[in-house]
C-alpha cells in the first residue's frame, strides 16, 4: 500500500504479524508501527485524501489517522463475523465497502460507523470495488461468482461467472471504467478475464483469458 502525501513517500504493509508499519519508500526506514492486536490484518486501504487507513482484520475495520501518532483506531466497524477480505473508499470518504467469508458486502458510515446496507452471496465473498461511477459496486465469491450491484436501484442488477464451479479471487475496474478484470483459480493457472464495458451493459462471456500466474490469484489492478 503507496501513500504520497506533502512529506516524502511512503509504504504502509501489514499480515498475520499483527503489526502495521510505515516505511520511507526512499530509504527503506521503518519509521513508525501500530500494533493489531485483535487478528491478523488481511486488507489496507487509504483513504482519497490520503488521510485515514483502514486495516480490515477478523470480523472488524479499524481506522487510522496516517498523519497522527495516536496508535488507537478512531472507529472500529463491527458487523462481520468472519474474515474481511475487501475495503475500498468513496471517492469522497463519506463511505466505504467491505466484503467477508460471512458471504456479505457491507457499506458503512465512515462519519458514524453504522452499517448502511447489506448485499448477500451464496459462497464466502473474496473481493469488492466500487466503481469509478461511485453508483455500482463489483464483489466476487468462491462460487465463481461476479455481481454488480447498482447503489441507485439498491439490488443486484448482473451476476456474471467466468468459468464455472472455479473460485474469483479478486476484481478490479479500469479508472475510466471501460473494463472489468476477474483473477480466478483453475487448475491449470490463474487467469484474468477481461469484460468489455461500460457497466452495466457486460458482455456475460469474458474474452480470451489471459494465463497470469502459475498459483491462485490473490490481487489485480487496472488503470
Amino acid at each position: 500500500m503507496f501513500e504520497q502525501s506533502m512529506s516524502l513517500p511512503k509504504i504502509i504493509t501489514a499480515g498475520y504479524d499483527h503489526t502495521i508499519r510505515f516505511w520511507e519508500a526512499l530509504s527503506g526506514i521503518c519509521s513508525r508501527t501500530i500494533q493489531h492486536p485483535d487478528s491478523q490484518v488481511n486488507r489496507l486501504c487509504i483513504s482519497p485524501d490520503k488521510r485515514y487507513l483502514a486495516a480490515a482484520g477478523n470480523h472488524n475495520v479499524k481506522l487510522y489517522d496516517i498523519r497522527s501518532t495516536n496508535p488507537n483506531p478512531l472507529l472500529t466497524f463491527d458487523g462481520h463475523t468472519g474474515n474481511i477480505t475487501g475495503v475500498a473508499f468513496h471517492c469522497e470518504g463519506k463511505w466505504m465497502v467491505t466484503s467477508s467469508e460471512d458471504c456479505a458486502v457491507k457499506i458503512w458510515d465512515t462519519r458514524s460507523g453504522s452499517i448502511q446496507r447489506v448485499y448477500h452471496h451464496d459462497s464466502p465473498v473474496n473481493d469488492v470495488v466500487i466503481h469509478p461511477n461511485q453508483g455500482e459496486l463489483i464483489s466476487c465469491d468462491r462460487g465463481g461468482n461476479v455481481r454488480i450491484w447498482d447503489l441507485g436501484e439498491n439490488k443486484c442488477t448482473h451476476q456474471l461467472i467466468p468459468e464455472e464451479d472455479v473460485s474469483v479471487s479478486s476484481v478490479t475496474v479500469a479508472s475510466d471504467g471501460t473494463l472489468l478484470c476477474a483473477g480466478s483459480n483453475s487448475v491449470s493457472a490463474s487467469c484474468q478475464h477481461w469484460l468489455p464495458c461500460p457497466l452495466p451493459t457486460l458482455m456475460t462471456i469474458p474474452e480470451q483469458p489471459l494465463t497470469a500466474c502459475n498459483r491462485r490469484a490473490t490481487s489485480t489492478f487496472g488503470n
